[in-house]
């Protein structure tokens, strides 16, 4: 960094936000603390003639050599104009408009626009980054997939600033999770109905895992899914199948044709639980524990000979 460099990162410092005309389209606002590294895009030397396209050569090949020196270390954010073509299990191509780019260390890659919270484009973890410098002054970004073979390529028209910051993970809590709900209802059977004994949770089946099953006061088997939100129509068919599936396991005469592992595990707990005789069907309930139910989810919960237990997730601390 130069010195002309250094004193105008002490400018930015000094004053911590630059004014700029918020009316002017394409101007960039940053506000960059005393903790900041002000590092400016190397330019031609004066004394040269004014050549554009040299400049702009200049330009990206600065712009690489940085994103060499922190695109392995650092998450770095890019403000670019931008095109974007994807190749893989299908193809894509965003024209030039002005986007952001962000690289992890790991190796993924998003690509936002200005609104909604999905990317346009991205790579997963385990993607390899190669940059390069071709067709005049244009920063090239290839972002390779081995796994699935696919590539998103970034045409860098024009770098308006590149930010590299490293960033370490923290302890997160989440409350108010359908987890978090099972655990109440495990300590506080009560919640669901008195006479309640849990006794597996995350059992799994070729539909998914059942959030929680146990016995009533009766002995019969009871089938419990939660959701944190409203519940919906999709629930109760979730729970229809989760239902079903026990009793297609328990009228079973031997071991299951498939010979599935949850299958065999399914049939087995079976067994071992002490339910009352009588009809199979009726020996097995289902029950939504949810906040609430939409009116069509409880419609065809009643019909289907479910029930619905309301219970609230816990907020943050």
């Amino acid at each position: 960094m130069d010195d002309r460099s250094n004193r105008h990162g002490e400018d930015i410092a000094d004053t911590r936000l630059r004014e700029l005309d918020p009316d002017k389209p394409g101007l960039n606002h940053i506000w960059l603390s005393s903790d900041t590294i002000w590092t400016q895009a190397s330019e031609p030397e004066s004394s040269l003639p004014h050549d554009p396209e040299r400049e702009g050569s200049t330009s990206a090949s600065s712009a690489k050599c940085f994103l060499e020196s922190v695109i392995d270390e650092y998450v770095v954010v890019i403000c670019a104009s931008i095109r974007v073509e994807y190749k893989g299990r299908a193809s894509s191509v965003a024209d030039v408009s002005q986007r952001i780019v962000i690289t992890k260390p790991d190796g993924t890659l998003i690509i936002h626009e200005d609104t909604k919270h999905r990317p346009l484009n991205w790579q997963p973890p385990g993607t390899t980054f190669h940059l390069s410098v071709r067709d005049g002054p244009i920063l090239i970004l290839e972002a390779f997939r081995k796994k699935d073979r696919e590539t998103v390529t970034i045409w860098f028209e024009k770098v308006f600033y590149i930010a590299a910051s490293r960033v370490t993970p923290g302890q997160f809590r989440f409350s108010g999770s359908e987890s978090e709900m099972v655990d109440r209802v495990i300590r506080d059977p009560g919640l669901v109905e008195e006479g309640f004994t849990p006794q597996k949770r995350e059992f799994r089946t070729r539909y998914g895992s059942v959030d929680l099953i146990g016995k009533d006061r009766e002995g019969n088997l009871f089938v419990l899914e939660f959701k944190r939100g409203q519940a919906q129509l999709a629930s109760t068919s979730q729970l229809d199948r989760y239902v079903k599936y026990f009793i297609e396991i328990e009228r079973l005469e031997g071991p299951p044709k498939a010979e599935r592992g949850e299958e065999r595990r399914t049939k087995e707990y079976l067994r071992t639980t002490d339910r009352k005789r009588g009809h199979r069907e009726s020996r097995i309930r289902g029950g939504i524990v949810a906040p609430t139910i939409t009116a069509e989810a409880l419609t065809l919960l009643k019909k289907l000979g479910y029930e619905f237990f309301r219970l609230e997730p816990r907020s943050n601390p």
